[in-house]
């Protein structure tokens, strides 16, 4: 799942991944899918260019080249530009024709021409995993109408020479900005494509599902600014009353059926589980994953199935009432009661759409499962139950269908009491507003009003039943397990609630300090003066958290910063809007301070802290 965090962050959730499938999709994210086709410059027929690209000028970190001088607020026409070279496309050096040069990285650069053509993978209509001539994994691609028609344009202008045949253009097929495989151009090529190299199979479904993807809007940061290995939202004690209960409850539906209709109840079991193993099998398939809201949906769709089969069986009590044959009633209840199960479905069916078209990923998770229901419910509710009765009515398994009743003839005069209907139900309608209005805000969940997040470590693992009780009297109340990195389970939380307002006694009981408590008198210790002095009684994460404006207003001298388990990004900091304006960051005065020597207690690692933010300090103040 991946939803907006904050206005420059994204949150990615995987659910039951391991390492190694962290690792992957990190390493997919932060791909841009940006592809280029460049031609090689070559000195038979681009020398002017290669000269130009050894001017001094552009020596590297600089890879485009260009002649002369732009005018201020102008981009340069650029004629060609060093590209990385993949390990793959390093034949490229053993050819004296080709430009090459090696960076500070250690790491080969070939020159390409940059032309007016300008064929990207934004023209890609296609990109699928294949097998390349020599049987290696590979990716084949094609344009669009436009792409194939600039790529057409691009390999025609570059044939080889009829009087030199053997001299041949190589096609540089760049992927964010490296070079990975350079084929000859050998004729005219339009709609199609192919990217070689020595990648694995993964690799290749990858890399065809990042260019089928498109390009990002905005480049993602090699490393993500947290990851966090989260338990189950509600805990996987509450899971597993949940799914007990819902075992209890799927049971009891089907002793019902059971004893109410007998053999007709047992093919409705039957029916209903055949609808639940297709719901999973098509789920698996498209590897789609169940949520909280999914499971909702997978239980009205289990309601739903047992209600086809009610009005089913009904309809064929009634045929078998009028003196119907066994057959006749089979056929008549089925095809009686088929045109109100199409249309009770179709139009939660619509419903459902419109859900999915519109909604977030949790309703998506409702929709996806009560889809999929309705479609196996028409199969199995008419087809599959139908099959079954008219095999056994034929191979005389059953003679006739014994059902309870229990009212014998039902007759109720509904019409005659519509008026004290229609009074009961104004009445229950206006204590429902009445109560509505009363609750107010109440109503609403914390999806809708907002609430606090909390992240609570202890010093000790803790057990997530204790944590839920403790917080239980906080409304919309959720716990959850999470660790970063090697950090043992069970020692931090994330608690999140509805309440804004949180007292200092609402997550928080009597016991040793934590680590906001003696940060500050860390900095003391070591000849610093804190900036927020008033925010040392503070116990709570939560309490002390600061505005950026507030910063700039106390404009500190130096700036440590300390991540629990995380690499600090110190040019994200000094690159936050106003605070060119501190002297810490004027001055390049922001330092990282290992978690390991400031955020974990003790003595030893909290010496090694203070040790080295005096030393800073010292060094500093001259």
């Amino acid at each position: 799942m991946v939803r907006p965090y904050g206005e420059r962050e994204i949150e990615i959730i995987l659910p039951e991944a391991d390492q190694a499938e962290q690792d992957r999709t990190r390493k997919i994210i932060s791909q841009q899918g940006q592809m280029e086709f460049r031609i090689v410059a070559d000195d038979r027929y681009d020398k002017s260019v290669i000269e130009l690209a050894r001017d001094p000028r552009f020596e590297e970190p600089k890879s485009e080249v260009f002649e002369g001088e732009p005018a201020p607020g102008e981009k340069p026409d650029v004629e060609a530009k060093w590209a990385p070279v993949s390990p793959e496309a390093r034949y490229l050096a053993n050819e004296t024709h080709f430009a090459t040069r090696v960076n500070k990285k250690g790491e080969m650069e070939a020159l390409v021409l940059v032309d007016q053509f300008n064929v990207t993978g934004d023209y890609l209509s296609t990109a699928v995993p294949g097998i390349d001539r020599f049987g290696r994994p590979a990716v084949s691609f094609g344009f669009n109408a436009k792409g194939a028609r600039l790529f057409g344009k691009l390999t025609g202008a570059n044939l080889p020479d009829p009087a030199h045949a053997d001299l041949k253009r190589l096609l540089a097929i760049i992927l964010d900005d490296r070079l990975r495989s350079a084929p000859a151009i050998n004729s005219k090529i339009e709609d199609r494509g192919e990217i070689t190299g020595s990648f694995t199979q993964q690799e290749v479904e990858d890399l065809a599902a990042v260019l089928t993807a498109g390009r990002l809007p905005a480049t993602l940061r090699k490393e993500p600014t947290s990851s966090l290995t989260t338990g189950p939202t509600l805990g996987r004690d509450t899971i597993q009353k949940g799914v007990y209960s819902m075992l209890v409850a799927t049971m009891a539906v089907v002793l019902f059926m059971l004893a109410y209709y007998r053999f007709a109840g047992l093919v409705a079991n039957l029916a209903l589980l055949l609808n639940v193993l297709l719901i999973v099998a098509f789920m698996i398939l498209f590897h789609a994953a169940f949520t909280l809201s999914g499971l909702a949906g997978l239980a009205l769709t289990v309601g739903m199935a047992v209600d086809a089969n009610v009005l089913i069986y009904e309809r064929m009590r009634e045929e078998l009432g009028r003196g119907a044959t066994l057959r006749m009633a089979i056929r008549n209840g089925f095809e009686r009661a088929t045109t109100t199960i199409v249309d009770a479905n179709v139009t939660t069916l619509i419903s459902a759409v419109v859900l999915y078209a519109i909604g977030t990923d949790q309703v998506k998770g409702f929709a996806v499962t009560l889809i999929l229901g309705i479609v196996m419910n028409l199969f199995t509710a008419i087809t599959f139950t139908r099959l079954l009765f008219d095999m056994a009515e034929k191979k005389r398994w059953i003679t006739r269908l014994k059902m309870l009743h229990v009212l014998e003839n039902p007759n109720f005069d509904f019409v005659g009491k519509r008026y004290a209907a229609i009074a009961l139900s104004l009445i229950l309608i206006g204590v429902g507003l009445v109560a509505s209005f009363e609750r107010g805000r109440g109503l609403l969940d914390i999806d809708f009003t907002g609430g606090v997040s909390v992240e609570a470590l202890f010093e000790k693992p803790q057990n997530v039943a204790d944590i839920r009780e403790r917080v239980r009297d906080l409304p919309d109340v959720t716990v959850q397990d999470i660790h970063i990195g090697g950090e043992p389970l069970g020692k931090r939380f994330l608690i999140i609630t509805s309440k804004s307002d949180i007292d200092e006694t609402d997550l928080q009981q009597p016991g040793p300090k934590t680590n906001i408590e003696w940060v500050e008198e860390l900095i003391e210790l070591a000849g610093g003066e804190p900036i927020f002095p008033e925010l040392r009684k503070t116990r709570k994460a939560m309490g002390r958290v600061v505005q950026p404006e507030q910063v700039i207003e106390r404009n500190p001298d130096v700036i440590f910063a300390s991540w629990c388990g995380m690499k600090v990004n110190i040019d994200a900091i000094c690159s936050r809007p106003g605070w060119e304006a501190i002297a810490a960051v004027r001055n390049r005065r922001v330092y990282e301070i290992p978690s390991s020597h400031i955020l974990q207690p003790g003595p030893a690692s909290l010496t090694e802290g203070v040790q080295q933010i005096h030393a800073i300090l010292r060094a500093v103040s001259g």
